[in-house]
C-alpha cells in the first residue's frame, strides 16, 4: 500500500475542510486526482491546480509516487 501525505493550500483547502490529508493506494496523480474528484465531487470545479512532489513542481501526472511522498496542489491565485 502506498501512503501519500497531501498539503492543501487556497479553494482546495476550502473544498476539502481541511490543509493536509493522507491518501493511500494512488500511483501517480492521475490517480490522485481522480481519487479525489470521488471522494470530494467539488474539486472537479477547480481548474489548473498545479502539483509539487516532494518540493519540486511537476507537470508529468503520470509520474510514479513512492512510498512517504509529500504532495502539494497549489491552486490558481488572483489578485491585486
Amino acid at each position: 500500500m502506498t501512503t501519500i501525505k497531501i498539503l492543501v493550500f487556497g479553494i482546495v483547502k476550502d473544498v476539502l475542510g481541511c490543509n493536509k490529508l493522507i491518501i493511500n493506494d494512488v500511483n501517480n496523480l492521475t490517480d490522485l486526482k481522480e481519487k479525489l474528484n470521488e471522494l470530494y465531487p467539488k474539486m472537479q470545479t477547480i481548474k489548473d491546480i498545479q502539483f509539487a512532489v516532494n518540493e519540486e513542481y511537476t507537470t508529468n501526472y503520470s509520474k510514479k509516487l513512492n512510498e512517504n511522498d509529500v504532495v502539494a496542489m497549489i491552486p490558481p491565485v488572483s489578485g491585486g
